[in-house]
């Protein structure tokens, strides 16, 4: 497809192009109904380490597999599951109680 407009033309499309996140070429194709127009909300700039502290929060674990395995914990991830294993040594399981409700806790034996 040709194209012609003025350098200040475009300028302008490839400010708006810019600021919608897309590529000049998207937003000429859905300017001319050739493509389905996608309106979605640019991806905000965050700072890269809130980006990795709410990860390592939020991801699979709370803990890093080093940690766990300083505690003598392993995790372990199979058919979709995931286990965590105790090394007997160091750990123990125990009956706790957590707002009223009896559940299993791990006891973790300091060196």
């Amino acid at each position: 497809m040709i194209f012609r407009c003025t350098p200040l033309e475009k300028a302008a499309l490839v400010a708006k192009a810019h600021a919608a996140g897309l590529p000049n070429a998207t937003l000429m194709r859905e300017a001319l109904g050739l493509t389905e127009a996608r309106r979605r909300k640019p991806v905000p700039r965050v700072d890269p380490k809130l980006t990795f502290a709410i990860a390592r929060v939020g991801g699979k674990g709370l803990i890093t597999r080093p940690e766990m395995t300083a505690l003598g914990l392993t995790r372990i991830e199979q058919a979709g599951k995931t286990w965590v294993t105790l090394d007997p040594d160091r750990t123990e399981l125990k009956t706790c109680t957590m707002a009223q409700t009896p559940i299993i806790c791990i006891e973790i034996k300091e060196p």
